[in-house]
């Protein structure tokens, strides 16, 4: 007889036998990150969900909560992140059970699935949009992760074409080393207030997008366990910026690389959005990136990425489900979703 599965909390469950599920079903690097600073991620244990059946755990994940800006008022959401199931109970019905879960927890479900995600979340009557961008700028080609990483002829030909672009990789970093920035800036402590208060002056522009208010800034970003790792690029009048770029320097197995993780403000401005971009790409240049990563749901904005030689791109995928129809409506809008959000940033 199969037994039943149930759905305890990170608050209810024993930590030793978590801290042994999750060594087992994840890279060391997401292991660390999960039990060290998960508390922070998920704001909280009560956001942690695992199923047991019998007292073991055979699967988990997690939600983030945080409030979605629609139309320029707050609405709650949350981020679905981190599932996993141990291979053997896969086809058992799990996902369906915390899908159960999810809808039965109040607000706007969000998720950034991949292609196999968004066909469960197609399944179970989730909106998958695939209209996004991922994008990359190859500032030195060969040492992108993908191409170091690959293996097989795949990589022989990757790491060929790498070669081969080196002089055209060396002729843009020379050419965005040239862009004007005198209009941005790069700050180290920005003020939660003045960040606050730029998303609310140009909240409308994005009908859709996470709600940026104070407390975001110091959770998500100034609270971050890798903080040090950050920097806030402003562009505008210095006492009442009109956009805002944050970005992440890291290093991925001793190679330097840049995450873009949000963009907001005033972004009709084209040309001070290029000119925080900009500021912000001649940083990772002076730190040796191989390159520099970032997510964008804008059209807008296409012609600057594309100016600013992110020629590689991938596609982005977005998911909602809520049980009130004019939320969904309003999510089927413009949206603006960065890496900031979810868990994108999360690892090295």
């Amino acid at each position: 007889m199969t037994k039943p599965f149930t759905i305890v909390t990170g608050d209810d469950v024993d930590k030793t036998s978590l801290a042994h599920f999750l060594q087992r079903v994840y890279s060391p690097e997401k292991y660390q990150f999960v039990m060290n600073h998960g508390e922070w991620l998920y704001r909280g244990g009560v956001n942690q969900w695992i199923v047991q059946t019998d007292k073991e755990i055979v699967a988990y994940c997690a939600v983030i909560p945080v409030l979605c800006s629609l139309y320029g008022m707050p609405e709650s959401a949350l981020w679905w992140v981190d599932l996993i199931v141990h291979p053997k109970y896969r086809g058992k019905g799990i996902q369906t059970l915390i899908d159960q879960r999810m809808r039965e927890v109040g607000g706007i479900k969000l998720g950034f699935p991949n292609a196999l995600a968004a066909k469960i979340h197609r399944k179970h009557d989730w909106v998958v949009r695939e209209d996004g961008d991922v994008l990359l700028l190859p500032l030195r080609p060969i040492k992108v992760n993908k191409i170091r990483r690959s293996k097989g002829l795949t990589g022989v030909l990757l790491r060929t074409a790498a070669t081969i672009m080196l002089p055209a990789a060396w002729w843009w970093r020379k050419r965005i080393l040239a862009e004007r920035t005198d209009n941005a800036r790069c700050i180290t402590n920005p003020s939660p207030s003045v960040l606050a208060d730029l998303f609310e002056r140009f909240k409308f522009q994005y009908p859709v997008t996470i709600y940026r208010d104070e407390s975001f800034w110091r959770w998500r970003y100034l609270s971050a366990p890798y903080r040090s790792e950050l920097s806030f690029y402003l562009a505008g009048n210095p006492d009442s910026p009109s956009h805002c770029l944050v970005t992440r320097s890291l290093q991925t197995d001793g190679i330097p690389s840049m995450r873009i993780l949000d963009i907001f403000g005033d972004l009709k401005d084209i040309g001070g959005f290029r000119q925080a971009l900009a500021l912000s790409i001649q940083d990772a240049i002076e730190r040796d990136a191989a390159q520099v990563t970032a997510i964008n749901f804008l059209l807008a904005l296409n012609p600057v990425w594309r100016q600013l030689c992110f020629f590689v791109r991938t596609t982005g995928r977005f998911c909602c489900h809520s049980d009130n129809d004019t939320l969904m409506k309003s999510m089927m809008k413009q949206q603006h979703w960065v890496l900031g959000d979810s868990d994108n940033d999360a690892a090295a």
